[in-house]
């Protein structure tokens, strides 16, 4: 039996999103043109994101 060589991507995810300060509290804006829905919101996701950016 031989073994294989794992090989090593990368995989690059662009999100393009902005955060705002509004009264202390920080928001994410979503660009122009994007419909804003609420339906589907992943708190894991955005906390995760929100903690990359700090």
């Amino acid at each position: 039996m031989t073994r294989r060589q794992m090989s090593v991507e990368t995989i690059s995810v662009h999100v393009p999103f902005s955060i705002r300060k509004y009264g202390g509290r920080k928001q994410v804006v979503m660009p122009a043109g994007v419909p804003a829905q609420r339906l589907n919101v992943d708190s894991t996701l955005v906390k995760a994101l929100g903690r990359t950016f700090a």
